[in-house]
């Protein structure tokens, strides 16, 4: 009869928008587990970030103190060899007058 015709194709309809949903809420799930595992693992490069640029942070002050340390050195080493070429010249001047005096002293 029409009736059961008719009703045998709404079942039909029914069955496959049974499989569609149960399709779709796979779907549905897999995008779930994928967003929640890709929030994990930005969370952890945001962390990762955050603990590189404070080690980068550190080794920028630990640079700069280096830098500073070695300009006073620098500083230091350019006095002492000012005072060294300053005491060789005095020394130099001293044994020219020892021999001189050595000179007068023989004669």
């Amino acid at each position: 009869s029409h009736a059961d015709r008719y009703t045998r194709h709404t079942d039909r309809h029914t069955s496959h928008a049974d499989r569609y949903t149960r399709h779709t809420d796979r779907h549905t799930s897999h995008t779930d587990r994928y967003t929640s595992h890709t929030d994990r693992y930005t969370s952890h490069t945001d962390r990762y970030t955050s603990h590189t640029d404070r080690h980068t942070s550190h080794t920028d002050r630990h640079t700069s103190h280096a830098d500073r340390y070695t300009s006073h050195t620098d500083r230091h080493t350019s006095h002492a060899d000012r005072y060294t070429s300053h005491t060789d010249r005095h020394t130099s001047h001293a044994d020219r007058y020892t021999s001189h005096t050595d000179r007068h002293t023989s004669h």
